[in-house]
């Protein structure tokens, strides 16, 4: 009995270690995220969520007054702000670099974060592997996971234009 409780506890003790490792670490908690987000701009709103995804924390809020959403996309090792809008409503233009990954259209911005395009599954090949501006809006689209402070996010640009940057 002893020998199946010790092998019962080592497997245990296995798979969380396994499941800890395959995370990228994070030195930026959730609520670091958020005050990082709040110190650059102040009351962020009524409602806020900061979400993990691709290595960064993407941290939306919004209210019932008249103050717009906004976004905040911060890198979770570092905590350097890597995207702001303070009206994540109203279309934004990105530059970076257009790749396709796991069969979606991916751009890859100047400032290091990646956001998928809605309505485009793949770049076509004048496109592919090339400098590109885009134009949308840049929303944060939130996974939950089991708690209401713990969500895997992934930015998407919605109703996406594009073309070759100059």
């Amino acid at each position: 009995m002893k020998r199946y409780v010790f092998l019962l506890l080592y497997a245990a003790t296995a798979f969380v270690g396994a499941t800890t490792l395959s995370q990228a670490p994070q030195a930026i908690s959730h609520d670091q995220a958020i005050g990082i987000a709040e110190s650059d701009s102040g009351f962020l709103g009524t409602w806020v969520q900061a979400c993990a995804g691709d290595g960064m924390w993407h941290v939306s809020a919004f209210s019932k007054s008249a103050k717009p959403p906004v976004l905040y996309v911060i890198d979770a090792t570092s905590g350097k702000i890597l995207y702001r809008n303070q009206n994540s409503d109203v279309p934004v233009s990105l530059t970076g670099n257009a790749t396709n990954e796991q069969d979606e259209a991916m751009l890859i911005t100047d400032t290091g974060f990646k956001t998928r395009m809605d309505g485009l599954q793949r770049w076509p090949g004048n496109a592919l592997n090339k400098r590109v501006v885009v134009t949308g809006v840049l929303k944060s689209r939130a996974e939950p996971q089991g708690t209401s402070t713990l969500c895997r996010a992934r930015l998407t640009l919605l109703g996406a234009k594009w073309k070759l940057a100059k």
